[in-house]
C-alpha cells in the first residue's frame, strides 16, 4: 500500500505588520495579547494539519483549550470573534465547521509548490486557481465527502504557462516580426503562417531559413528572397 504524502506544512508565511490588521487589531482591542495568540496557534494548528483548513468540532475545541490552558468559554468568545471579524471564512465555519481563509489557502498553495500533487476539497476553495497567480498545476480538486476509490479529481492548470523553449529559427521569426513592427508593417497569424510557407520553399534546412530572415532584416525588406537572388530586381510582395 502505497504512503500518503505529507498533508500539512512545517512553516507558513507570517506578516510583520499583521497586528496591524484592522481585523486582527479589533480581536486584540476585545481580549488583549492573549487573543492575538490564540489566532495564532489556531493557524499553527491549521497548517501543520490539513494545511489549508481546520475541522473544528467540540472535541477539537475542548482539547485546543485544555492544551493551551485556556477557559472553554472565553476560548469560544475568541474563536466566536476570528470568524465574526473574518480572519476566518464564517460560510464555510457556518456550513462545514471548517476554519480557512483566503490568505490560509494561497499560504498553503505557495508553501507546497514544489510537492508532486496536493489535494483540495472544491467546496472548501476560497481561491480561482486557474486565476491565482501560484503553481496549482500540481493540484487535485477532491469531491466532497466522495469514497477514496471515486473521488472526483480534475488537474487544474498553471495560469503562467511554463516558458516555452524557442529554437534558433523561432528567435530568427520574432525578430522578423519585430522588424516589420518597426516599419510600422506588423503581421497578423495569416501572414506569418504565409511567410513560413514561403521560406519552407525557399529552403530544406533551419540554417537556411534563418539566413534569408536575417538577409531580410538587414536589407530593410518587408519580405524574403532567396539569397542567391538577392540582387534581381523584383516588386516586393507585402503580407
Amino acid at each position: 500500500m502505497a504512503r500518503k504524502g505529507k498533508v500539512g506544512i512545517d512553516y507558513f508565511s507570517h506578516d510583520v505588520d499583521m497586528l496591524h490588521d484592522r481585523k486582527v487589531k479589533i480581536l486584540k482591542a476585545k481580549h488583549g495579547l492573549l487573543g492575538y495568540a490564540v489566532y495564532l496557534r489556531l493557524l499553527e494548528e491549521l497548517y501543520r494539519d490539513k494545511g489549508y483548513y481546520l475541522q473544528v468540532d467540540e472535541d477539537f475545541n475542548i482539547l485546543f483549550s485544555d492544551d493551551n490552558n485556556l477557559d472553554y468559554n472565553v476560548y469560544i468568545l475568541m474563536l466566536n470573534d476570528c470568524i465574526k471579524h473574518e480572519l476566518f471564512d464564517s460560510n464555510l465555519y457556518n456550513e462545514y465547521k471548517i476554519l480557512t481563509a483566503k490568505r490560509v489557502q494561497e499560504n498553503y498553495l505557495s508553501a507546497t509548490e514544489r510537492r508532486k500533487e496536493v489535494e483540495m476539497i472544491d467546496k472548501y476553495l476560497l481561491l480561482d486557481l486557474e486565476d491565482a497567480n501560484i503553481k496549482s498545476d500540481n493540484v487535485n480538486i477532491l469531491t466532497l465527502n466522495a469514497n477514496i476509490g471515486t473521488q472526483s479529481k480534475k488537474k487544474v492548470k498553471r495560469k503562467e504557462k511554463e516558458k516555452e523553449i524557442k529554437t534558433p529559427f523561432d528567435v530568427a521569426l520574432d525578430e522578423f516580426k519585430k522588424h516589420r513592427k518597426a516599419l510600422k508593417k506588423p503581421m497578423t497569424d495569416l501572414a506569418v503562417t504565409k511567410l513560413i510557407n514561403k521560406l519552407n520553399d525557399m529552403a530544406e534546412d533551419e540554417e537556411s531559413k534563418i539566413e534569408i530572415l536575417e538577409h531580410a532584416i538587414l536589407n530593410g525588406w518587408q519580405t524574403v528572397y532567396p539569397i542567391k537572388e538577392n540582387n534581381k530586381n523584383g516588386k516586393v510582395v507585402d503580407f
